[in-house]
């Protein structure tokens, strides 16, 4: 038996679940990882037709990561390695990176969590680093 396998498969059903209302933080935590793990994957997220909303795959991630960075619980951690493991892909930073850069620039110029977010942005910098631009 395989745990957290990463077919592509099981990115829609691990953020449906993730959509779920009352989720323990542990269930959370470990479903957020997950998904960071699925995306790292060797394929082209474009290649997914998968809308809600209207959004594409890519804006769904990072705004599921996104939401998770203000919280002060072990959830923030898992939801700034999601958001560094998709904006690092190839296919995905040269379009999303610069929009999240201004996110984050803006938010930390207006919110008072900031300080919240430092080990986010810590963390996301960490994986982006690894970039071979």
């Amino acid at each position: 038996m395989r745990f957290l396998p990463n077919e592509v498969y099981l990115i829609e059903p691990v953020m449906s679940t993730l959509s779920t209302q009352n989720l323990q933080w542990q269930t959370r935590y470990i479903l957020l990882l997950w998904l960071s793990l699925i995306c790292l994957a060797p394929f082209d997220l474009a290649t997914i037709s998968s809308e809600d909303n209207g959004k594409d795959l890519v804006t769904r991630l990072i705004d599921l990561s996104k939401s998770g960075l203000s919280s002060a619980g072990k959830d923030r951690d898992a939801c700034a390695i999601l958001c560094a493991r998709v904006l690092s892909r190839r296919d995905v930073w040269q379009t999303e990176l610069s929009p999240f850069m201004t996110w984050t620039v803006d938010l930390f110029s207006s919110s008072n969590e900031s300080i919240l977010l430092v080990k986010s942005r810590n963390s996301i910098y960490a994986h982006l680093r690894k970039l071979d631009y």
